[in-house]
């Protein structure tokens, strides 16, 4: 009777032999084909897009932001919270604030407490959400 390891590694080196031996009759397979002159893809010439100006300082965490919201997580007893989630472009880090009500005055206090944690950001990207356009419109 056999050390049951043993059997385990003679029964993976056979496996992986049969998977070689797949992977070679594919392969075979695959250069008989005649292709399709349709298919050859066309040599593309990439242009150099440059960068904007914000890219190109140098900033500390946070200097270049963006705000999102994330809605719909669900905990224990049903009810929906919902997070900001602020992402860094510098340094791609993030952070979550809770908003407990969903409305423009509780994302405002969100973004209040983000400041006063992370500091002021430069520049602040967003995907103009209802309540990002309504904190844009409390604010002014």
């Amino acid at each position: 009777m056999r050390d049951t390891s043993v059997q385990l590694l003679v029964r993976l080196v056979r496996e992986y032999r049969r998977i070689l031996e797949k992977r070679r009759t594919f392969n075979s397979a695959l250069s008989k084909c005649v292709r399709s002159p349709c298919f050859e893809g066309r040599k593309s010439d990439p242009s150099v897009v440059p960068l904007p100006v914000d890219r190109l300082v140098e900033f500390s965490v946070f200097k270049i932001c963006g705000p999102n919201l994330w809605d719909r997580c669900s905990y224990v007893e049903r009810k929906s919270l919902t997070f900001a989630f602020f992402t860094c472009a510098v340094c791609f880090a993030f952070h979550l604030g809770l908003i407990i009500p969903l409305s423009t005055e509780a994302f405002l206090q969100v973004f209040g407490k983000f400041f006063a944690r992370r500091g002021t950001s430069c520049f602040i990207y967003c995907d103009n959400g209802a309540d990002l356009r309504g904190a844009q419109v409390s604010l002014k």
